[in-house]
This record gives C-alpha cells, sequence and structure tokens, in this order.
C-alpha cells in the first residue's frame, strides 16, 4: 500500500493533456485523499487551467511533466521515477483517426513504452500499474443479439476488419470507429502478453464504456475514476483482473430527451427526434440487445449503484456552463 506521502504518476492522454476528464477526476480524487499527483502532458502550459481550478487547493502536490511524444523510447523515463502506481490513460480517441499508423500502431507503442519506463527506471516502491482500457476490446459488434458482454470477453472483429480488404470501401466515419476498437483490443492485449514476457505481477486493466460506442452505454466519470483509485490502492486484490464498467443504456434521443427536460429554455435548439425510441425507463439495458455485466467491479467497489445518467448529464452540462459559457 502507498502512504499518504507517495508519489503517483497519471499518465494522462497525450493528445488533450493532463485536463482530459477521465485522467483529471482520477487526479483530483487522489489529491482528495492526499496523495500526491504527477501528470504528463504534451505541453506543460496546458495543464495551467486545470492548476488554476479544480486542482488549486492542492497544487502543492501536483507535479506536471512534459511527454510530447508517448510512443518515443524512454518518453516515461522521467515520468515514472519513485512512483508507487501508474494509471495510464494515454491512447488516441479521435474518430476522425482513419490510419492504423495514426490509431493501433500508436496505442500499442505508448502502452509498451510506459512499461518499459516503468519496469528499467520506476524503482522499487512501484506497486500496481493500471490501464485505461475500453469496453471497446470487450465488445464484439458482429455478436448476434441478445447477448450479454463480460470481463472474459474479447472484441475479436475490429482488428481483423481494419486489416480487410473491404475496409477502404468504408466512409471516414465507420473506419474510425472500427480503428478505435482495434486501439483498443490491440494496445490491451500488447500489455497482457508483455507481463506475460516479463512475468510482471501487478497489472490490471480499467474497461470503461466510452461515449460513442455504438451500444449507447454510459458510465460516469466519478465512476471510472473511483475504479482506477481503488484498482491502484489494491494491488494483490485487483492483480491480473479486468473491471468492466457501464452503467446502462442511453442513445442521443435520450440525450436530447434529458437535456429537453432539464434545461427547457434551450428546447427550440434541441432536436425532437423521436421522444423515448431506443431507451428504456431508468436508461437500463434493452431487452433483447447488449447488456454489459459489471457485478466485478460493482463488488470491488462495494456494491450499490453508478450515478444515474439524467444526473451524469446535468453535471456535464453545468460545468460547460460554468467553465465554458456553453448554451447560453
Amino acid at each position: 500500500m502507498a502512504s499518504k506521502g507517495a508519489k503517483w504518476s497519471a499518465a494522462e492522454p497525450y493528445h488533450s493533456d493532463i485536463s482530459n476528464s477521465i485522467a483529471s477526476q482520477i487526479g483530483y480524487d487522489l489529491l482528495k485523499q492526499g496523495y500526491r499527483v504527477r501528470g504528463t502532458t504534451r505541453s506543460v502550459e496546458s495543464a495551467d487551467a486545470l492548476l488554476k481550478g479544480a486542482y488549486s487547493p492542492h497544487a502543492h502536490r501536483v507535479e506536471i511533466v512534459q511527454v510530447p511524444d508517448i510512443t518515443s523510447e524512454g518518453a516515461f523515463d522521467e515520468a515514472v521515477k519513485g512512483t508507487t502506481a501508474i494509471i495510464h490513460t494515454a491512447s488516441p480517441i479521435s474518430f476522425a483517426l482513419t490510419r492504423w499508423s495514426s490509431t493501433v500502431d500508436i496505442a500499442v507503442a505508448g502502452a509498451i513504452s510506459i512499461l518499459n519506463s516503468a519496469l528499467n527506471h520506476a524503482g522499487p516502491r512501484l506497486s500496481s500499474f493500471v490501464l485505461t482500457s475500453s469496453s471497446a476490446a470487450c465488445i464484439n459488434p458482429q455478436a448476434p443479439l441478445p447477448k450479454t458482454f463480460t470481463e472474459n470477453d474479447w472484441n475479436t472483429w475490429s482488428e481483423a476488419k481494419a486489416k480487410s480488404k473491404d475496409f477502404e470501401e468504408l466512409d471516414d466515419s465507420a473506419k474510425g470507429r472500427v480503428l478505435y476498437s482495434a486501439s483498443k483490443t490491440a494496445a490491451e492485449r500488447a500489455v497482457w502478453e508483455w507481463r506475460e514476457k516479463k512475468k510482471i505481477p501487478r497489472v490490471g486493466q480499467l474497461d470503461h464504456v466510452p461515449r460513442t460506442v455504438p451500444t449507447a452505454a454510459y458510465i460516469s466519470n466519478h465512476d471510472v475514476s473511483r475504479m482506477h483509485v481503488y484498482a491502484a490502492l489494491h494491488p494483490s486484490e485487483c492483480d491480473g483482473h479486468r473491471y468492466l464498467l457501464a452503467a446502462g443504456r442511453a442513445p442521443s434521443q435520450a440525450l436530447a430527451d434529458v437535456l429537453r427536460k432539464i434545461r427547457p429554455q434551450w428546447k427550440d435548439r434541441i432536436p425532437i427526434g423521436e421522444p423515448g425510441n431506443g431507451y428504456v425507463e431508468g436508461y437500463t439495458w434493452v431487452e433483447g440487445g447488449v447488456t454489459i455485466e459489471c457485478e466485478r467491479a460493482k463488488k470491488a467497489l462495494g456494491g450499490g449503484e453508478w450515478m444515474g445518467y439524467e444526473q451524469c448529464v446535468e453535471e456535464t452540462v453545468e460545468a460547460l456552463e460554468k467553465h465554458y459559457n456553453a448554451f447560453l
């Protein structure tokens, strides 16, 4: 277990620095618990808003390390020194990327780069390594329905599709979705293979559901962060496990319906669509479709329920209104 004076390394998504929503929430939760946090970013200056904002009461326990290119050999050597845990969230996420080299290769190289840095430069205090993966590494989009996915499932379709002859016939949007799933699957598998080759303990995976996967599943950043922190603080219990997080199904129609409900003054700017279509009351799983089982994660976190969808939307809207003057 780490002491309250221990340094932590939160490897942030290289494309959006430490202010990325998931990574910054993880750092914030660790800081509230009294830990020191070391975060990486492509540009030190890009972390200023976070340090002057949510992190300001804890800024004296935050260290920012610039890592311009996560794929370069030794990129994380300095960042990992003296850490007791590493939470690696860095990976290309843009669905606008349509080439294997800009998605899959970068995701794999970044994961292996930080693993090698951890092995050779972190030091004896390092007790855990947590990788942020995605449900895209578990969910096979071609699986017949109904289908329940668990931590034991792997996406065996996306990489093959991305390498197939008919991949180039897809439009750019479809290419981006396929490559995103392929990159997450390939990077996670590379981590497990590296661990087996090196015979290294204390590796775990967090497979959360991003907002834009075809399942229309959702999960709060607060819950995702809780799971990351728990895995990092409980290396013996979490060693070698995947943790899949998803609260239910809420497609874009649900978002439109909720926004019209919580911000009626915006109703003229929000498409009506087909209210109530594509989801069920409570935003749970739709019978006959995809279900994502998260019992391992729930058990680790002591049971209870995930944050509800309407609260997720409300908190997101409030943050956009407060910090970005959005929708005003």
